[in-house]
């Protein structure tokens, strides 16, 4: 499946297209014009079929959230109006009206799966491109027909003609919006804040400083109050909660964290601690009259990018049923200006991840500071490891951010550690998200820095996305 993605491709559609297939060539066993003829419709069945059963079978790469099921409706009209609307009365010629009003629309799927994921990979664009070129050449075909041959095919002229105009509409709305975001991703001022916050953003609490002291693998106990925008992720089983990676709000409604965190998850199930520092402990004050966690949090809805796809764009969000209670405890991490880059910069990191290779998890919030490294050498050594190209496919495309401990040090993120902030601070003392924990190979191996989905590259799709 890493050699035939079908990340971005409508099932609906294909669905749709084998129906028209089928019932086009419903004369197939009957009649034979040549052997390229049969051949080509055997083919057309056959691989459209295959698309199919990859899609519902194998499902690595098939996004079904944003396919639109309902539009199996799509059948309706073209068979009622196929039997009104043929050249015979007959199995075969209604039949085939019906795969010609079918085809007209059959596209519209795959159209309404891009414009809900607001963009589309290489691989999908190009195949609606070649589509549409291929119901060009039907305009030649009838144009040809015509005035070669005096044959009109009216039910083709007008179903070619109305799906030609899908495509028309499709590609001048998609282009268009291209344009607006790549203007959109040039203009060199910050992101806007996403709501007005009652308290600073991005700013710790008074309790101490991120990043106080880094010494050992894995980290240190932070500081209660240093990250009061970490988030604790848990899925309840029963009367039990399995905690299992960790996040950051970055707006009252919205979390962001990792796609693989989520991956399969129901939103219903899933429960937040917002500001959390010890893991076992309730929301109740402790002796201090602290709490060890701010409050909880329920989600609405799981926002996974479209493109998600094994290490590739592995970025979600969560959609608070309310909002968090943003104070002295709880804030907000800013979000960095887009295509920002921080190598080079010192960054910091929180998370539950055990401190060792396949060591317990600490009960406690753990924090190390690290460093953000070149890109090109990083992608070079996870390169030379076998399966690279199964877990990055096409490679790192500007989308990641590597980052190791400082000279001396192996400090790292581990398992647990997933979806986690990497942070920098910025000039006014603002704490902006610039990571998301995504991967990497082992812990604390000077030769692999951790990956981690480089946030400022998908600045556009976070704010189009968030509460």
């Amino acid at each position: 499946m890493n050699a035939f993605r079908l990340s971005g491709i409508s099932c609906v559609a294909q669905v749709l297209y084998l129906v028209t297939f089928i019932t086009r060539y419903l004369d197939l066993p009957f009649v034979f014009f040549s052997y390229y003829n049969t051949a080509m419709k055997h083919y057309f069945i056959f691989a459209t079929a295959c698309t199919v059963f990859l899609m519902l079978v194998a499902r690595d790469t098939y996004d079904s959230n944003h396919d639109s099921k309902w539009m199996f409706l799509l059948l309706v009209p073209p068979a009622v109006l196929s039997q009104f609307v043929n050249y015979e009365y007959s199995v075969i010629e209604v039949g085939f009206a019906f795969s010609q009003f079918l085809e007209a629309v059959a596209m519209l799927p795959q159209f309404v799966m891009v414009c809900k994921m607001g963009q589309a990979e290489v691989t999908v664009v190009c195949y609606l491109r070649m589509l549409a070129s291929y119901r060009l050449l039907y305009i030649f075909n009838w144009i040809y027909r015509y005035n070669m041959e005096g044959f009109y095919d009216g039910i083709s002229v007008v179903s070619g003609t109305v799906q030609f105009l899908t495509y028309a509409v499709f590609f001048a709305l998609f282009y268009n919006g291209q344009h607006r975001h790549r203007r959109a991703a040039a203009d060199p001022v910050a992101s806007p804040p996403l709501r007005e916050l009652p308290g600073p953003v991005g700013v710790p609490g008074s309790h101490g400083a991120v990043g106080d002291g880094f010494p050992g693998i894995g980290g240190v106990p932070a500081t209660k109050g240093t990250w009061p925008w970490m988030v604790s992720l848990g899925e309840r089983h029963g009367t039990s909660v399995e905690w299992f990676c960790g996040g950051t709000l970055i707006s009252p409604l919205t979390v962001l964290t990792a796609a693989h965190c989520v991956r399969g998850k129901q939103a219903d199930r899933l429960t937040l601690r917002l500001a959390e520092y010890r893991r076992s402990a309730t929301t109740s004050p402790d002796r201090d009259g602290d709490s060890d966690a701010a409050g909880t949090a329920a989600v609405r809805r799981i926002v996974q990018h479209p493109l998600y796809h094994a290490n590739q764009h592995d970025l979600a969000l969560l959609l608070l049923r309310r909002p968090a209670a943003v104070g002295a405890a709880v804030v907000p991490a800013c979000l960095p200006p887009p295509r920002a880059d921080h190598t080079n910069a010192t960054v910091h990191l929180a998370g539950w991840g055990v401190l060792e290779w396949a060591g317990d998890l600490p009960d406690q919030l753990q924090d190390i500071e690290l460093v953000v490294v070149e890109t090109g050498p990083c992608e070079d050594a996870y390169r030379a490891v076998v399966g690279f190209e199964g877990d990055f496919p096409g490679g790192f495309q500007g989308t990641k951010l590597c980052a190791t401990g400082t000279e001396g040090t192996n400090r790292d993120a581990c398992q647990g550690d997933s979806g986690g902030p990497l942070v920098a601070r910025g000039a006014d003392g603002r704490f902006s998200v610039v990571g998301v924990v995504s991967g990497g190979r082992g812990c604390g191996n000077p030769k692999f820095p951790g990956v981690y989905t480089k946030v400022s590259e998908y600045i556009e799709w976070i704010l189009e996305n968030s509460e």
